[in-house]
């Protein structure tokens, strides 16, 4: 696979207890769907907040406003998958960082 064919990115993210991707929800040009392997996360698109036990998955669509929330007691890992991918180095746009 070359480079200029990718169209899809992976990121692992972690969220400690009372954690959140971000100040607010915030919209971005990517589409994202994710998976929850370690314990729940609260994805909140649109005003609507949804949460997902291990294992569970969502997706999110570019033009609505979202962010990843912890309100649990442990840590939450997830993996998303974004795309497009992000096209230079640096803080990914949707806001996940590895050790957020």
């Amino acid at each position: 696979m070359s480079a200029g064919s990718i169209r899809l990115e992976a990121l692992e993210g972690k969220l400690a207890a009372d954690g959140s991707s971000s100040d607010g929800p915030r919209n971005h040009p990517l589409h994202e769907c994710l998976v929850v392997p370690q314990g729940r996360l609260n994805v909140e698109v649109a005003g609507d907040v949804t949460t997902l036990p291990k294992d569970d998955t969502c997706a999110a669509d570019s033009g609505l406003p979202r962010r990843s929330l912890n309100y649990g007691d442990e840590l939450a890992r997830f993996m998303v998958a974004v795309t497009p991918p992000r096209l230079r180095d640096g803080p990914h746009p949707c806001g996940h960082h590895p050790d957020v």
